[in-house]
């Protein structure tokens, strides 16, 4: 994770209706984690937070979920045109193609590290992605 740091400025932002004034106690621990890397994240949520800008400011999307019925946030990243890695829970896979428009991991957060790095260092694969999303996003009409 170092060398990848050394390569590519990354800013995290952890979007999670549970991150609220009362943190989650194992916040305190990815925060710390995140800091031994270099990573200073930027942490929102709560029931009022609006999620869009933020997607769309992003160059990577990341659902990590365990569980998941139909995500709303997938569905407006794929809209957003952005490239994905989600976890191949519930009704993810109904939306993310592995290989296709995005990369799906298993709930194993390994995995799950290393869909992210390849999407991190492969910029024609982030653009593939991309490129299916705005067809899929065309299809749908989903704007």
């Amino acid at each position: 994770m170092k060398n990848l740091l050394y390569f590519f400025t990354i800013n995290l932002l952890l979007i999670n209706s549970c991150i609220s004034q009362n943190k989650h106690p194992l916040i305190e621990d990815v925060e710390i984690k995140l800091k031994s890397y270099g990573v200073e994240p930027i942490m929102f949520g709560g029931a009022k937070f609006e999620c869009s800008k933020n997607i769309n400011d992003s160059d990577i999307f990341v659902l990590p979920s365990r569980t998941e019925g139909i995500a709303n946030t997938l569905m407006e990243a794929i809209g957003m045109e952005k490239s994905i890695v989600a976890t191949k829970v519930g009704g993810t896979p109904e939306l993310v193609i592995d290989g296709e428009n995005g990369l799906l991991s298993s709930t194993d957060p390994i995995d799950l590290a290393l869909k992210l790095k390849l999407l991190i260092e492969n910029e024609e694969l982030r653009k593939k992605f991309e490129n299916k999303n705005k067809e899929l996003k065309e299809k749908y009409y989903w704007d």
